[in-house]
């Protein structure tokens, strides 16, 4: 597939149509157990129709982690610990505006980090249950009823589908433990993009 590169906040970065964009990372090539931290860059072109990822491994509601954005702008962090748990900000990602986030698992305790600031935060209980399955950036992999719908009594009249995040992705990392709050807050100013940066995404 083809890939649409666009300016990042370090760089370039890749862009996101939500319909056929995404990552692949064969999950035999790397392993996460039972702690773990996920990072990037994200600037939002237009909410989802529902929930997908910025970079999840999962077998959804069976195994694995899913860390995506929500169709009003919410960031979750969903995990299987013995039940699928899930926490969701308060805080709603602005849309053409890049953001640094941060979902952050150990000892029991999920957290979500905005700009380097934590924004919500839940204890789970059980051990973290890892996914086989691959990592993705940007795309689901399972079927959702798009959200808010027009008739939302008729069931027959929506049809599950695929869908992935429509936007802008940059400087992924997928780190095998937990950051601490000082390392997120200084991986947050490490790159230091200007404002005409932040507000101005590569966005058409």
């Amino acid at each position: 597939q083809k890939a649409y590169w666009k300016q990042g906040v370090s760089g370039t970065c890749l862009a996101f149509d939500s319909y056929t964009s995404r990552i692949g990372i064969p999950g035999s090539s790397a392993s996460i157990t039972d702690e773990f931290s996920l990072e990037a860059w994200v600037a939002v072109g237009a909410y989802p129709f529902n929930w997908d990822p910025i970079v999840q491994q999962s077998e959804y509601g069976e195994s694995g982690f899913y860390f995506g954005v929500g169709p009003s702008g919410k960031i979750t962090l969903s995990l299987m610990t013995g039940f699928w748990n899930t926490l969701v900000t308060d805080y709603e990602l602005p849309l053409r505006k890049w953001v640094h986030v941060v979902a952050n698992f150990a000892d029991g305790v999920a957290s979500i980090y905005v700009d380097g600031q934590e924004v919500a935060s839940k204890t789970f209980k059980g051990s973290f249950q890892a996914a086989k399955e691959d990592f993705i950036i940007g795309f689901n992999s399972h079927e959702q009823i798009p959200g808010d719908p027009v008739r939302p009594d008729c069931h027959e009249c929506h049809t599950p589908v695929l869908f992935g995040f429509d936007g802008l992705i940059d400087e992924v990392k997928i780190l095998d433990k937990a950051l601490t709050p000082d390392e997120i807050y200084d991986s947050f100013l490490l790159l230091s993009p200007d404002q005409s940066v932040i507000k101005r995404p590569d966005l058409q």
